[in-house]
């Protein structure tokens, strides 16, 4: 489809109805799902889940396929959440979310799970991730893991680490800005480079600034010949007392 004779104003608009139509096909498409599941029309087709009849016979990746087998469990409880998704007040990821939330925890209240709609409606994924993590009790809120680190082969590391909120929203910010879509790996490396680079740009700047070896020889052998001369002065000092204090216990004996 070749939009680019459409104006700005035109073609905000036809965005706003795109983004309409969209999320009322994904709607319609819940709505599928929902009735595959009931009847276990998947069955009668020769496939042994709702999962094998979306990626197989409908080319679904197996990210998308899950989302929507979860997002049709949740519809299939709360009809209300099937209208709020085609209005664009709670979106796909989310819904799939709530259903897992809920399976984890064995919530079983229709009344309940409406609720948890209700607390995530309008939110980001970010949002609805630590809302979901507060309804959380207490003994299941797991404490953060130590840093792991995993050899996959002879020249890759997996590494889990736990990091704030915070470093992941400029991981996302770095994307968005470089236009790149890459791995959080390609990402650290990068990183390290620039700290890499930084730090011997550092090193080698207060190296070239210090003083040539010449003078710091030099300067090592008057404080060497000083000290020498400290230590004699003492040692005469110390032999003039000596003498001093024998001359005067002599002077003493005669004296008896």
């Amino acid at each position: 489809m070749d939009l680019k004779h459409l104006t700005g104003n035109e073609l905000e608009k036809s965005t706003i109805h795109a983004v309409s139509m969209d999320r009322k096909a994904t709607a319609v498409v819940l709505a599928h799902v929902k009735e595959v599941n009931n009847q276990k029309h998947y069955s009668s087709l020769g496939y042994r889940s709702a999962y094998d009849y979306l990626t197989r016979k409908h080319g679904y990746c197996a990210g998308s396929a899950d989302r929507l087998i979860k997002a049709a469990a949740i519809i299939a409880v709360v009809p209300q959440a099937e209208v709020k998704l085609a209005q664009g007040e709670i979106n796909l990821t989310a819904l799939a979310a709530v259903q897992k939330f809920v399976k984890d925890n064995e919530i079983s209240d229709t009344k309940e799970k409406a609720q948890i709609l209700e607390k995530i409606q309008g939110k980001t994924k970010d949002e609805t991730e630590k809302i979901l993590f507060g309804l959380l009790p207490e003994d299941k809120k797991e404490k953060a893991p130590k840093d792991t680190k995993i050899r996959i082969s002879d020249k890759e590391v997996r590494m889990s680490i736990t990091v704030k909120d915070e470093l992941i929203s400029k991981i996302q910010r770095f994307k968005s800005l470089s236009g790149k879509n890459l791995e959080n790996g390609e990402i650290f490396e990068l990183a390290m480079d620039l700290l890499l680079e930084k730090e011997e740009h550092r090193k080698f700047k207060k190296l070239k600034n210090s003083p040539p070896a010449e003078k710091i020889k030099n300067s090592k052998v008057t404080i060497n010949e000083d000290s020498r001369q400290n230590i004699s002065l003492k040692q005469n000092n110390k032999t003039s007392r000596t003498a001093e204090e024998f001359r005067k216990r002599a002077l003493c004996k005669s004296r008896v």
